[in-house]
This record gives C-alpha cells, sequence and structure tokens, in this order.
C-alpha cells in the first residue's frame, strides 16, 4: 500500500505548533529553506521528497546554481532534516535522514581586537532610538560589554534576569534552561559593565527584554552599528565573536585548556578548532617557541641573505 505523502508546509505548519519556543526569526529561515527546496524541484514540496538522494542533490544545486557557500547550503540542510525528523517521529514521513554534508572550508576563527571592540562601543553611542524605555546607546553598550564579559552566546545573555545580577557581588547568572550545555553559569561582571546595566530600565524581569528578540528587533540595528564601526557585517562577526574573543583573551593569558573549562567544552580541541584566533598578540606560534635554530648554528658568521659556499 502506498503511503500518503503530506505538503511540507503543512508539516512545517505543524512542526511550528509543537516548537513554541522557537523565535519568529528561527521561523524565518526555515520558510526560506522551504522556498529554496521547491525552486529546486519546480512544484511544491511534500514528504515524499524527504529522499537522500533528493536531498543531496539540492545541496549540489544551491552550490553550483544558486551560489549559496557550502557552509550555507549545509546549514539549509540541517533545517530540513530536522523538520524531516520530527515529520518522522509523527508518522507522517517515513525513514529518517542520512543527507552527505558538503566539504566545507576550515576558516580559522575570528575575534575582535581591542581595537574594534573600542569602535564598536563608540558606533553604539550614536545610536538614537529607544529600547523599551532605554536609550538604545545606553542598551546596545550594556549588551556588549555583559558578552564580552562573559562569553554567554546572545540568547542566553539575552535570557538574563535582574534577580540574578548581584550588583554588590559584581556577579551575574544565567540559567541552565538558556544555556547550550544545559547547566547554570555564573559570570563576574567588571565595574564599567556593572555601571552600564544600572543605565538600564528594569521594565522587564528581563535585563534586555526577551520580545526584542522574539520581534526581531536587534539585528537589524546590529548591522548598522558594524558597518558604523568599520566591522564586516558578514557571519564571522556575528554576536557569537565577542564569545570568540573572550575565549581568546583568557587563553592567551591563562592557556588553552583554562579557556576550554572556562567555556565549558567538551575538549580542548573544539576550543582551538572553533574559538582561539591565531591572530591574537599574545598567541604563540612555532617560530616563537623554535625560532631558527640553524641561525645561531651558523655563529653569525655569514650575513643575512649570503649565498652558501661550495668548498669542494
Amino acid at each position: 500500500m502506498k503511503r500518503r505523502t503530506y505538503p511540507l508546509w503543512l508539516v512545517f505548519d505543524r512542526f511550528r505548533h509543537h516548537r513554541k519556543r522557537l523565535t519568529e526569526r528561527t521561523f524565518g529561515k526555515y520558510e526560506t529553506v522551504l522556498r529554496h527546496f521547491e525552486s529546486y524541484l519546480g512544484r511544491t514540496a511534500t514528504t515524499g521528497d524527504l529522499k537522500n538522494r533528493v536531498a543531496e542533490d539540492w545541496l549540489t544545486w544551491l552550490v553550483e546554481v544558486r551560489g549559496c557557500t557550502p557552509v550555507t547550503a549545509n546549514g539549509y540542510s540541517e533545517r530540513i532534516c530536522c523538520l524531516w525528523k520530527w515529520a518522522v517521529n509523527h508518522r507522517l514521513a517515513k525513514g529518517f535522514p542520512d543527507v552527505q554534508r558538503l566539504k566545507e572550508p576550515k576558516r580559522r576563527p575570528r575575534a575582535l581586537t581591542n581595537d574594534e571592540v573600542s569602535k564598536l562601543l563608540w558606533s553604539v553611542s550614536k545610536e538614537r532610538r529607544n529600547m523599551d524605555g532605554t536609550p538604545a546607546a545606553d542598551w546596545w553598550r550594556a549588551l556588549i560589554l555583559v558578552l564580552v564579559d562573559s562569553g554567554w552566546r546572545v540568547g542566553a545573555a539575552l535570557s538574563l534576569r535582574w534577580e540574578h545580577v548581584d550588583f554588590a557581588a559584581g556577579l551575574a547568572e544565567v540559567k541552565a534552561e538558556h544555556q547550550k550545555h544545559g547547566a547554570d553559569d555564573i559570570k563576574r561582571l567588571h565595574p564599567e559593565t556593572l555601571t552600564a546595566l544600572r543605565k538600564v530600565k528594569q521594565a522587564h524581569p528581563e535585563v534586555f527584554g526577551w520580545a526584542l528578540v522574539i520581534a526581531n528587533r536587534i539585528y537589524a540595528p546590529w548591522k548598522r552599528i558594524r558597518k558604523r564601526a568599520g566591522i564586516p557585517v558578514e557571519r564571522d562577526f556575528a554576536f557569537h565573536t565577542f564569545r570568540r574573543t573572550m575565549i581568546t583573551n583568557v587563553a592567551a593569558v591563562a592557556g588553552d585548556q583554562v579557556a576550554c573549562d572556562f567555556a565549558q567544552h567538551s575538549s580542548v580541541a573544539i576550543t582551538r578548532a572553533r574559538y582561539l584566533d591565531p591572530t591574537n598578540a599574545s598567541r604563540k606560534h612555532p617560530v616563537d617557541i623554535v625560532g631558527h635554530p640553524w641561525s645561531e648554528a651558523e655563529g653569525g658568521e655569514k650575513g643575512a641573505g649570503d649565498e652558501p659556499t661550495n668548498d669542494n
């Protein structure tokens, strides 16, 4: 008996109803993915199209025809596969996905320099609008300083509640429900950051107002702030850059393992591969450790650039 198929938009509507904790911005990304998938198919997508070969051919099409990067195409694949798994679990589709990811170029982690952080703080001072009753310049300064001090992901930082900020002790805590690793996390904040937080209007239980994220009100200003500061608006300089910056700076002072523990990564290999910017001035490279031992062996007898002589 042939299995009944369902339009993927219908599946998405049901998925959306069950995943109420996801933001409108996230749902918008799913909608973009579905439109790309239907552009490839040339018709309405159904659960019958959820096949590994179809998905892999679609990824190739995204890169070769639409000009997407492998990173972007793999991101689209992850969302389709997430929807696919949900459909299988709810008996709307058959067979879990096993889609081969495209090979991605491994880019170096990018952290902000001290000068770039200063430029961003200058740029936010030029913001003239309000964020739920707080001048935007004060709101953004507080958020950036919290991100720099704590290394929290932006979603975790935006969930910070006033009741979990101890101004006397200089500590702030984000609860496990908002952390990727599922554990409470307490960080000490710099006095400058605490001063900035005191300027934020306490209009919500959350310091920064969770509704701001749901309404997608922070992403357009963030792009404008980066442009004004002369910071690229590409993916490498998204909010997560602040987390890489904190982890890179900790590693430069205390070592990679301490940075790994501080970031609560499962291994130091993850910290090194995804978070430590090798261009940080304090980070040692092989030449800093080894030097040029052959130059010492020469004893300075030959000048730089001298051709070796043939004694035979």
